[in-house]
């Protein structure tokens, strides 16, 4: 593949880019010439940092990347979708400048916003508004109702209760 590669390209004016399939022998020569490539363009420290990554995430990972022999028995591969919902919900979130989380708190705050990406916020908000009302009305009070401290005042219904609401979206 490289003999073809070259051929094609071969003052190497074109990004070359190789899939591989898991096989250890390619993975190998990927390897070698990866590095072979960097050096002999004469490729910047800074700039073959990202092939050395590369070639080393390859290397660390290989007796894991068996994908050809994955999908031969029709099993998913799925990892980049994972990945990048981990990026997207857990990263973006958490990964801020400054910010310091606990456990709780930042599993709080990553079930709401998983709640909110699939759409299922309102629906969970809604019955956490009725558990909150069992959980400190309901359960504690006749009725669910709290006595009122002047006897002859009404008793305030649920729309004047008040209750909780998103603030902020």
């Amino acid at each position: 593949m490289f003999q073809e590669a070259q051929a094609r390209d071969p003052r190497h004016d074109q990004q070359w880019v190789a899939l591989v399939d898991g096989n250890k022998k390619q993975l190998r020569l990927l390897q070698e010439q990866a590095k072979a490539l960097a050096t002999d363009r004469d490729v910047a420290q800074k700039k073959r940092k990202a092939v050395d990554t590369c070639a080393s995430y390859l290397r660390t990972y290989q007796e894991y990347l068996h994908y050809d022999d994955y999908l031969a028995q029709g099993l998913p591969i799925a990892t980049g979708v994972i990945e990048g919902a981990c990026r997207y919900l857990v990263k973006d979130r958490m990964d801020i400048t400054g910010a310091r989380w606990g456990l709780s708190g930042a599993e709080a705050v990553l079930r709401l916003r998983s709640l909110r990406v699939s759409g299922h916020f309102d629906e969970y908000w809604s019955y956490h508004e009725k558990r909150e009302q069992e959980r400190n009305h309901s359960s504690k009070y006749q009725n669910g109702l709290p006595p009122l401290k002047d006897d002859n005042a009404k008793s305030l219904s649920p729309k004047n209760r008040g209750h909780l609401r998103l603030v902020k979206g």
